[in-house]
This record gives C-alpha cells, structure tokens and sequence, in this order.
C-alpha cells in the first residue's frame, strides 16, 4: 500500500488542508491519504496551539468524512520533539508492508535544511511537492531532488493563523472550514 502523509498542526484543519488530501488520494497513486496530526512542532510556539485533544476531534470528525483518508496520531505516541524522519521510521516499523510519502508544499520545502535530518528524509522517501505561494522558494538542489516530485494541486492559500485571527476579530470563517466542525471551532 502506498500511502500519502500530510503533517501538520491542523490548528485548525481547513478547507484548504481537506482539498489537498483529497486531490493527492484521487490524482495520484496514493492509495490513501493520513493526516499526521502534529502535537508540537519544533518549529512553531506551543502557545498557538489549540489543545491537542481539540485539535484531534476536529480532524477525526473531517477523516470520518473522507473516504482514503484517515486522522492519524502516531506522533501522539512518540516524545517529543517531533521530526518527520522519525515519526516516518516509526511508521515502518508499526506498517511494514506499506511505502510513505511526504506531502509538502514549496514553501516547506525551501525550509527543509532547517529540518533535522533532512538529508536522510529527503534520500530515503518520496516526496510528492504542491504549489504554494511563498517568497521562499525552494533552492534548486531540493526541488530537483531524484526523491522529489512534483504536482500541480490546487491549493486554497489558507493559514490556520489566519483562520484563528479572523475568528479572534469576530469575523466569519465558516466558508474557511469544514462543515463537520463548525460547531468546534465556535462558529
């Protein structure tokens, strides 16, 4: 089975995150799609965060939703910090028969020197790159990486920064998320 791994704080998940998933199950040869739900990335303050038991019901609610992908918490599972090369390591031991591949976008793929092992995750697995419109563009060594393919998905330009903002103004973000969680996120 090969199959797709978006990572991310889903903080929250949003329409833009649920397109992606789905264009990646239904474009591509991945056979399903799961969403890492990231407990604390190393590269972002755990003050924003939703509570991860919040974070967690919203995206088991949208996965529920969506046939091929599913909510995913082995990061849950493991100490932090977080690094996707490890949880990817974790993942094959627990999944044996099954081939991963990293979800990215261009913007996290220009970052990708800042990861800890970067190079060992970039030789090691397919990653399969999506457009997003950032200043930071990849160096060309990454974005012609042999591991590194990529695809023209479309893509909501949402953040869930932005998302939380908007809400915080008392502005309606409603069209931003996914039905199923409405309600959750107190809208």
């Amino acid at each position: 089975m090969k199959i797709g791994l978006l990572f991310g704080s889903f903080n929250p998940i949003h329409k833009g995150h649920v397109a992606l998933a789905r264009y990646f199950v239904e474009q591509t040869d991945l056979e399903q799609v799961w969403l890492v739900l990231t407990p604390q990335n190393p590269l972002k303050a755990a003050s924003e965060l939703l509570p991860d038991d919040k974070r967690l019901a919203m995206v088991q609610k949208v996965a529920a939703q969506l046939p091929q992908i599913e909510c995913c918490t082995v990061e849950f599972e493991l100490p932090p910090p977080h690094y996707t090369y490890t949880t990817l390591q974790v993942l094959e031991k627990k999944h044996p028969n099954t081939s991963f591949v990293v979800l990215m976008g261009t913007d996290l793929l220009a970052q990708l020197p800042q990861w800890k092992f970067y190079r060992e995750l970039m030789d090691q697995y397919p990653l399969y790159i999506y457009p997003r419109h950032s200043q930071n563009m990849p160096a060309k060594v990454l974005a012609e990486h042999p591991n590194v393919q990529h695809f023209d998905a479309p893509t909501l330009e949402l953040s869930a920064t932005q998302i939380r903002e908007l809400s915080q103004a008392g502005k309606d973000v409603s069209h931003l998320l996914p039905p199923e969680i409405l309600s959750d996120f107190g809208v």
